[in-house]
């Protein structure tokens, strides 16, 4: 008898077990994902899922540099980060889950999908997947995803309608084609300005902007007594000062001032 066959995905699994894999066995468990994917559970038998997930978080850090092919780009992504310490795997389960939650409540089922022309629903796409995932993700992240999630969200319908224009477009529709660095960068990059011209991100009072030595105050000052520090608003652990900003605890819209004793560390 002949040896049973395995999918890309069986086969990167069995090569890096470990924390990061693990990691992926999680996140294609989370409802908003399972709910783009249109699935109760995940695809157990061919692990599609997770393939999917690790082509995120490889596109995200890594599509600027993309080569071809695609297999052998998210061997890559394994080979450099298989081994993750516990800090980096938080920072990417919540990249990943503020994300696909973002993409939901804009997109709902037609996430990651070209509009259908007459009614029904088109098949999952995974360029779209790669457009939609990266662009959103690098917005809330550029903008600041407390305050760029709010934006968004609120705007969902405008995004909607500016998106199947997007679709239509044939410069979008050629990038989407082949997976180059230069398409996958271009599309991407199409996307992601469709979200800025359909939702305009607030541009911050000056008065409103705290310094950065405050910034850094809040961080040290935990771990002058050995404490972790937690976000002011979601009373969970900060892990890299990367992953915070700073707010207002009274906030601005209220009266609060922007000076040192009126200023918390939230997440990004």
């Amino acid at each position: 008898m002949g040896s049973v066959g395995h999918t890309a995905q069986q086969s990167r699994k069995a090569a890096f077990h470990g924390p990061y894999m693990n990691l992926l066995d999680t996140l294609c468990h989370h409802k908003d994902f399972l709910q783009i994917q249109q699935r109760d559970e995940p695809d157990s038998k061919r692990e599609y899922d997770r393939e999917l997930v690790l082509r995120f978080l490889a596109m995200k850090r890594s599509y600027n540099v993309f080569k071809t092919p695609l297999a052998s780009f998210l061997i890559e992504e394994l080979v450099q980060h298989h081994q993750a310490d516990t800090a980096e795997l938080k920072r990417l389960e919540a990249m990943f889950k503020n994300t696909t939650s973002v993409v939901w409540q804009i997109w709902g089922p037609e996430a990651c999908r070209k509009p259908a022309a007459c009614g029904g629903r088109s098949a999952f796409s995974e360029p779209l997947w790669d457009a939609t995932m990266v662009g959103v993700c690098e917005e809330l992240e550029q903008a600041g995803n407390n305050r760029r999630r709010g934006e968004l969200v609120g705007k969902a319908a405008d995004i909607r309608e500016a998106y199947k224009k997007l679709c239509a477009d044939k410069t979008f529709e050629d990038n989407l084609k082949t997976n180059s660095r230069r398409n996958i960068q271009r599309r991407i990059a199409m996307l992601r300005g469709m979200l800025v011209e359909a939702a305009p991100p607030t541009r911050l009072d000056a008065r409103r902007a705290f310094p950065n030595d405050i910034k850094r105050q809040l961080w040290a000052e935990p771990a002058a007594r050995g404490r972790q520090l937690v976000c002011g608003l979601c009373n969970q652990i900060i892990h890299q000062v990367g992953d915070a900003e700073v707010d207002h605890v009274t906030p601005w819209s209220h009266g609060g001032a922007t000076t040192a004793s009126n200023a918390q560390l939230v997440h990004r």
